[in-house]
């Protein structure tokens, strides 16, 4: 947990004073700090950087195919993922079949994908295309979005 959510219709000055009031607590104030920053190694420049790089090369490379932009606005994502017992083979084929936009993660739990822009079946398709099955699929939350790697929300 990161923060408060404020009820629908509780004043602001009532939700910030109760928080305040919360932070007070040793204990409180150092679970908000551990969760905190746990959220914010989840960030760096360098992926944040890379998300609109990638997706402006993909842009010029259609430009100069003469391909017109498929591009639209969308607001859904899709994970896909992988355990790690072949998790170097399996980026490879990933890199080398998904397009540049798509985000390829690693952790401890194996290799995961994130699809910007399609739903569990655009996903299946696309992944169909580069020859390589997924070992699970799941639409992405924000915070996977987000952080561009697919990983679900902090508890």
């Amino acid at each position: 947990m990161t923060g408060w959510l404020v009820p629908l219709g509780e004043g602001l000055t009532t939700a910030v004073t109760g928080a305040l009031e919360e932070l007070e607590q040793p204990a409180q104030r150092r679970f908000f700090a551990d969760h905190a920053r746990a959220w914010a190694t989840r960030f760096s420049w360098d992926a944040s950087a890379e998300r609109p790089a990638r997706t402006l090369l993909s842009e010029i490379g259609h430009r100069e195919l003469g391909s017109p932009s498929r591009r639209r606005a969308v607001d859904r994502a899709t994970v896909a993922s992988w355990p790690s017992d072949d998790a170097d083979n399996m980026e490879r084929r990933l890199r080398k079949g998904l397009r540049v936009t798509d985000a390829i993660s690693r952790s401890a739990d194996g290799l995961s994908v994130l699809l910007i822009g399609c739903d569990e079946l655009g996903a299946a398709v696309a992944l169909r295309r580069a020859q390589v099955p997924p070992a699970g699929l799941r639409l992405s939350t924000n915070t996977g979005i987000l952080c561009g790697s697919g990983a679900g929300d902090m508890t």
